[in-house]
C-alpha cells in the first residue's frame, strides 16, 4: 500500500501539477518560456547535470509530436519518457539537442526541474514528518529514479555520495529507501537521475 501511494503521488506530480500554458505547480503557477534557440539549446548542452552520459529535462510542443517526429528525436537522442499536460514529456537527452530539429517537431520550450519540483510542497519547505525522524539530523526518505537509467549504476553513484541505502525492496519499481542528513535532501533531489522524493510513509496502520 505504501509503494502504491509513492506511485500515486509521482503520477499526481507530473500528471497534474506540472505542465500547461501556464505551468501550475503545486508550489505555483510557472509559465514556461518559448526558448528554442541554438543559444539556449546550446547552453543546456553544455551546463545540463548528466548521468551515465544523460541529461533529463521536460519539453513541451506545441502540439503532440507524431510518430514520425517522435523517430527523429530518438534518433538524435532524445527518448521521450513520461507525459505530461499539455503537450509535455520528460525527455532522456544522451547528446548535444538540435534546436532547428526540435523546431521542426513543435518543440517550443526545454528545462530541467529544480529540486523543489520534485518533491511534496510541504518537503520542499522543510517540513518533515516526525515518522520520517528515525536518527537526530536524517530523515528517511524514498526516491524513485527514471526509467531509463540503470540501478546498478544509481546504487553506485549513491554508495560514492555517502548516502545510506537503506532497502532495495522495490527496485523493480525503480524506488529505493535512502536515509540522508536533513542538509542534503535539496542535494540529493538535484541528482540527474531523480524523478521524485517524499519522505518514507508512515508504517501501516491495523
Amino acid at each position: 500500500m505504501q509503494l502504491n501511494c509513492f506511485l500515486l503521488s509521482v503520477s499526481i506530480l507530473l500528471t497534474t501539477t506540472l505542465f500547461s500554458q501556464p505551468v501550475y505547480l503545486r508550489t505555483g503557477a510557472v509559465q514556461p518560456k518559448a526558448n528554442i534557440t541554438a543559444h539556449a539549446v546550446d547552453s543546456f548542452a553544455r551546463t545540463a547535470p548528466r548521468f551515465a552520459g544523460t541529461a533529463f529535462a521536460v519539453i513541451q510542443f506545441d502540439g503532440l509530436p507524431t510518430e514520425a517526429e517522435k523517430e527523429k528525436l530518438q534518433a538524435s537522442g532524445i527518448t521521450l519518457l513520461d507525459y505530461l499536460p499539455q503537450n509535455a514529456f520528460i525527455v532522456a537527452i544522451r547528446n548535444h539537442p538540435s534546436a532547428q530539429l526540435l523546431r521542426t517537431t513543435k518543440a517550443r520550450s526545454l528545462f530541467q526541474l529544480t529540486p523543489q519540483q520534485k518533491m511534496q510542497p510541504h518537503f520542499a519547505q522543510g517540513k518533515i514528518p516526525a515518522w520520517a525522524v528515525k536518527t537526530a539530523g536524517t530523515v528517511d526518505v524514498w526516491i524513485s529514479f527514471y526509467k531509463t537509467v540503470d540501478a546498478d549504476a544509481v546504487l553506485q553513484q549513491l554508495h560514492a555520495l555517502q548516502v545510506n541505502v537503506l532497502s532495495k525492496d522495490h527496485l523493480a519499481y525503480r524506488v529505493l529507501a535512502l536515509r540522508v542528513a536533513t542538509d542534503r535532501i535539496e542535494e540529493v533531489a538535484a541528482l540527474p537521475f531523480v524523478e521524485f522524493i517524499q519522505p518514507a510513509p508512515p508504517k501501516d496502520q491495523p
